[in-house]
């Protein structure tokens, strides 16, 4: 790919951008200290705020050692793999539950298959028993259990497994990005395989009318039937982009269309997945101006998923495969996207 000019008013934006963020951060931190210092004694979050705590502390990786003063940055990581303490009687790992409860778990799961974990524990509360989500989860899944609403539909689930290796689907994702008119949001169209997680970049645009998703998806359909790979299945929402058009054209391609349940976004969950990947592991990071800015990150990052990025959803392996070489010689590194990633391979002899 070409590497990009950038105009010097984006340049000086960015720069301006950053340095305010840089600021404002600074002084919470300052103020958070002084804060924390006239509070006496242990604080201990209650499940809401430790939620909280865990929803945008997650994805800040090891970054938060650094700011974290509510707890130690070890229990926050404890809290992350689902060991939770309350009290000092506390003994350390997973609270047990009794064999009472664990049943009363399976039992409610099993007679209604549309309520997911929290309106378990929910139901549990109204009993006055106090099981954490967590818990409740790794019952459930240890007995294959799924949670709605894959559970609401066995046959959903039943199909996806059936038709894995010829499944397509498809969805989009906004970024908001600085232009000279200021900020506004672009639409990213994509398409992904779901039995290999091959992703498909169909387009970016401010305005996705009917006519524009059309043409974009033929142009992807040509692509794949180009590589050798013919699809069966489409899986997409109900959003109103896609039009009676945009499915004959699948018609005409031998593609059949199968709709998601009304407001249930998890059945297109491999779609679903590939945009907290690509929000979380790239574009949260940038601050993107103008749109060919922003085809360069994603279209960079897609290149990367798809030749070199390890999934564990086909053996820990990168979609491509894994390239034979010999066991020795000097390991280089390629930087992707000015070192946000990095691809590790032999030199050649």
């Amino acid at each position: 790919m070409s590497k990009m000019m950038f105009h010097p008013f984006f340049l000086m934006l960015a720069h301006w951008v950053n340095s305010h963020l840089i600021e404002e951060i600074q002084y919470l931190k300052v103020e958070n200290q002084i804060l924390r210092s006239r509070i006496k004694g242990r604080i201990i979050p209650t499940d809401v705020e430790r939620n909280r705590l865990l929803r945008f502390g997650k994805p800040l990786g090891a970054r938060l050692k650094g700011l974290i003063t509510i707890v130690t940055y070890e229990t926050f990581r404890r809290w992350v793999n689902g060991h939770i303490y309350k009290g000092k009687k506390s003994k350390a790992g997973r609270p047990a539950i009794s064999a009472e409860t664990r049943e009363l778990i399976i039992r409610i799961a099993k007679e209604n298959a549309h309520l997911g974990y929290h309106k378990i524990r929910g139901e549990l509360m109204k009993l006055h028993i106090k099981v954490g989500r967590t818990t409740i989860q790794t019952i459930l899944r240890s007995l294959g259990i799924e949670p709605s609403p894959l559970r609401r539909d066995s046959r959903w689930t039943d199909f996806i497994r059936t038709h894995m290796e010829t499944l397509i689907a498809c969805d989009f994702f906004t970024k908001e990005i600085w232009t000279l008119r200021g900020r506004v949001t672009v639409y990213v169209f994509f398409f992904i395989e779901l039995g290999t997680r091959r992703v498909h970049l169909a387009g970016m645009t401010r305005y996705p009318k009917r006519r524009w998703v059309e043409r974009r998806a033929a142009e992807v359909f040509n692509t794949m039937k180009n590589s050798g790979f013919e699809p069966k299945y489409l899986i997409r929402d109900r959003d109103g982009k896609f039009s009676e058009g945009f499915d004959s054209i699948m018609d005409r391609h031998g593609i059949s269309v199968r709709k998601t349940p009304a407001q249930n976004p998890s059945c297109n969950i491999y779609a679903e997945r590939w945009v907290w990947s690509v929000k979380h592991e790239c574009l949260n990071y940038f601050t993107v101006f103008g749109k060919h800015h922003l085809k360069y990150i994603v279209e960079t990052y897609v290149d990367y998923y798809n030749r070199y990025r390890p999934h564990q959803g086909v053996g820990n392996k990168p979609i491509s495969g894994i390239t034979e070489s010999s066991s020795d010689g000097e390991v280089e590194s390629i930087s992707i996207l000015g070192g946000m990633f990095h691809h590790y391979q032999r030199k050649a002899a």
